[in-house]
């Protein structure tokens, strides 16, 4: 597993030596880490430090480390990892239950916390990252992989949701026209109309994002030639 850049770790921890020695360990082996020894200077240096993983002590003085993580998590801050001495099973359920990922216990080898940082990184990575196109049905919206969002009309996602069903087939002028121009008499207007619609509907997507293609056939229909979309009737 490799990324592009450190991942970012805050500790918040009241024995200077142990968090001292933590970030010297971190950083010596490639994370950028941060350190704070109570609630005060962790939400002091949140004000200029992006972190991905929090490790937290439980027993600090003033707020402690579950009250800490529940503000965090309440935050949507994931990436949450205690590190205490304390071994009771209750405050290792308490923790879980609460949304804490790892809950690890002192003396900690400097690789086990290592090795739960990056794996609780990964994991957050991708689950932060939708694998592909969602086309939103009941939304009636096109979520793009970096979370842009494009609303459609009813029409718009209907017909979107046909062409993405058969991808880089033709659908033809019928079909669509079903679809477009409900209620429309029939005439010579239609096959205007419709064409105006859907070059109305291609410079939407390309506008959005430049591989949406809608693809016309001149007389026959149109083919969605663009990326794998996942079709999914809610969120």
């Amino acid at each position: 597993m490799s990324i592009d850049r450190p991942i970012t770790v805050t500790l918040v921890e009241d024995n200077l030596i142990l968090l001292e020695e933590l970030i010297y360990q971190l950083m010596l082996n490639g994370f950028s880490a941060r350190g704070a020894k109570n609630a005060y200077e962790l939400d002091q240096l949140m004000q200029v430090w992006q972190s991905d993983i929090y490790v937290l002590d439980i027993n600090l003085p003033g707020e402690d480390g579950f009250s800490i993580a529940k503000r965090l998590i309440n935050r949507q801050q994931r990436g949450i990892i205690m590190l205490t001495a304390r071994t009771d099973i209750n405050d290792k359920l308490q923790s879980l239950d609460d949304g804490v990922d790892f809950y690890l216990t002192k003396p900690v080898d400097w690789r086990e916390l290592s090795a739960c940082i990056k794996n609780l990184y990964y994991r957050i990575s991708q689950e932060a990252k939708p694998p592909h196109w969602l086309l939103i049905l009941n939304a009636r919206q096109l979520l793009a992989p970096d979370n842009r969002v494009l609303s459609l009309t009813v029409d718009e996602i209907k017909v979107l949701q046909v062409l993405i069903e058969n991808p880089a087939q033709i659908i033809d002028r019928k079909a669509l026209e079903a679809i477009f121009l409900t209620g429309s008499n029939s005439g010579e207007g239609i096959y205007g109309r419709l064409n105006t619609k859907m070059s109305r509907l291609r410079d939407k997507l390309s506008r959005f994002d430049s591989s949406l293609t809608i693809q016309p056939h001149r007389s026959i229909g149109y083919a969605f030639v663009g990326p794998n979309i996942q079709i999914k009737a809610s969120y």
